[in-house]
Parts: structure tokens; sequence; C-alpha cells
């Protein structure tokens, strides 16, 4: 990743804050994410999340490519759990055969390993998403966590600004028939226990490109995402995640969200739904959006004028580090 984006999104971000463990957290009045910020700190920060996120479009930088995944086809190991005050399924495989993705605002060389998937559902469905999308809050919302392959763990890397990336689904409940997976077909097993129960299943994810067309007129179909820098949506609220919500929204049964809503959260014995926090002030931050078509996209910024690129490695710098103000702009 160039410079000039390090500091466009990490030039006020906090590190990670190791969660107290005498203090309990839920989603009530009392303990819920309107008192967070006298507990832990960091949930009263300027780079929080979720957010509402924009309706109208933007061109997309030309530092932001697609994002590609590898090792979602076939059957790894994984463990249903609570976790958080949310339905969690971690990955139990070997750390050799860990899914991963590449793209995004990263450079070509780096490469983020997979961790795991949190689900935020509502008690109905236009209550379960935590971020906003087109003015609306959607049934649920599946959040899939990497971490820089850099990094030896997700827990390592949630201590650096920029290891942890989100990627978002946000799912529109729908009558349609759309096949169960494994992971619903398990959930009863942790129904008001602290204990995982493992599965060994396909992920394949719905983000995976799919493409429309053929020749110049191929294009990808739900490869459009917005990305921005935020936070942990739960305490200690650590400002460490760059996330990535894409655009076109999955559907979801309602016999899917039915077995969501029946999981019985083991510490107050109530159903694990309405567990998604209020959306944050975007306060100083731009929301990027990657559209795939070519028109959209944004041209390389032009040098600057005498420059020539055997300058940039005279002067050990990059040349993209002087950005006119009107590109500028544009984002």
């Amino acid at each position: 990743m160039n410079f000039l984006v390090l500091f466009l999104l990490f030039g006020d971000t906090f590190g990670y804050t190791l969660p107290r463990e005498d203090i309990t957290w839920g989603y009530d009045c009392n303990n819920g994410p309107n008192v967070w910020g006298k507990q832990f700190e960091e949930c009263s920060g300027f780079t929080q999340s979720p957010i509402s996120l924009p309706t109208a479009p933007r061109p997309t930088p030309h530092f932001m490519k697609r994002m590609e995944f590898t090792g979602f086809e076939v059957p790894r190991t994984y463990e249903i759990i609570q976790q958080n005050r949310a339905i969690s399924m971690i990955y139990k495989g070997r750390d050799e055969d860990r899914p991963s993705f590449t793209g995004s605002v990263f450079d070509d060389s780096e490469r983020f390993l997979y961790d795991r998937l949190v689900i935020h559902v509502g008690a109905d469905d236009c209550s379960g998403s935590e971020h906003i999308l087109n003015g609306t809050r959607y049934a649920a919302e599946f959040q899939n966590f990497y971490y820089d392959s850099k990094f030896p763990s997700l827990e390592a890397a949630m201590k650096v600004p920029g290891a942890v990336a989100i990627i978002v689904l946000i799912e529109e409940a729908t009558d349609e028939f759309v096949p169960m997976w494994e992971m619903h077909e398990n959930l009863h097993k942790i129904n008001g226990t602290s204990k995982g129960h493992l599965i060994d299943v396909a992920l394949s994810p719905p983000y995976l490109p799919k493409f429309e067309g053929e020749g110049k007129n191929k294009h990808c179909v739900n490869c459009d995402y917005y990305f921005y820098e935020g936070s942990l949506t739960y305490p200690p609220c650590s400002q460490v995640a760059l996330w990535h919500v894409y655009m076109k929204k999955p559907l979801i049964s309602r016999g899917e969200l039915r077995l969501l809503r029946s999981v019985i959260d083991y510490t107050d014995h109530k159903p694990m739904t309405n567990n998604q926090r209020p959306v944050q002030p975007v306060n100083f931050r731009d929301v990027l959006q990657y559209r795939d078509r070519a028109e959209h996209k944004l041209p390389p910024p032009p040098p600057p004028p005498g420059f020539h690129p055997h300058m940039a490695q005279q002067q050990h710098m990059h040349p993209q580090l002087q950005v006119p103000a009107e590109y500028l702009r544009h984002l």
C-alpha cells in the first residue's frame, strides 16, 4: 500500500485496547452501547463502527482493486460458538490451509487470512444489520474477519491499526427458497451454552466474484463494495479495522432467520437478537467506493511538472506522494 493511502487511513487511528475482565457489557440500557464509552475509553473514539453508508455513487480511486478469494472451495473445519454476545464460526483447520483474500487497497504482495464469521441478527426483518445501507437496516449482517498474513493470529493483528480487515455481507430477508448450509443446521448445538461445536464445511461465500456478459461487456455483478477505516463494533471497540461492505445484498430465508433467532444467549438466557451497535459519526473519515466497471474508475494522478520516474529512485520517494489537490478532491 503506498504512503499516501497509509496516511489517509491511519493518520489518527489508535491501537488495540485490551478488554478488562471485570467489566460486563451487553445491549441493554444499563450495559449497552450508550454506556460503553464510560467503561472502554476507545468506544468514544473518532473512527468508530458501524456507520451509515453513503447512497450517492462516487468514482473508484485508481489504487482500489477487486477482491480475489482463495481456499473457500473445499471443506475446512470451523467451530460454531457463542462469543462476544454473537454467534461466531471460527476457523479451526491448519494454518497453511486458511482461506484468504487479496486486492482492495493493498499491494499485490499483501494477503489477508480468514479467521471467523460473526453474525448479527435482529428480532425482526428490518433491525438486524449494524451498518445502514441506502438509509435502511436489514435482517442480518455477516461479518467476516481476516488478518494480515504477516501476523501469527487475529489477536496479534488486533494490536496494529490496519492489520485487520472485515468483509461484510448485509443480508436481506426473503420468502424465496434459499439452500440452507450446515452452520444453520447445527445452531441448536450451541443453544444456551458456552461450548462450541465443530463442523466441516466449504463456505463458498456469495462474495466470490460472479461475471455476466462476454468480451468487452463482461463484468462482475457482485464485486462492488464500500471501504472505510473503523473499529470493532463491540467492546473494547479497538480502532484497528479496515471495513469492506459489499453493495449487493445476499438473500437469507426467513427459515434461516428463525434458526438464528432461536439461539439462546448462555449469559442472560435471552434470544441472541438485537445485538447490533447503533451507527456512529463518520467524522473526518472518507468512505471510498469500489465499482468494478472501467467507466467508474478514476485515472492515476498526473505526475508533477518536470517529474521523471528515475527521480523517485534518486530521492528515495514514491512518485505517488505528490498528488495534485484537484485529484484529491475527487476522493
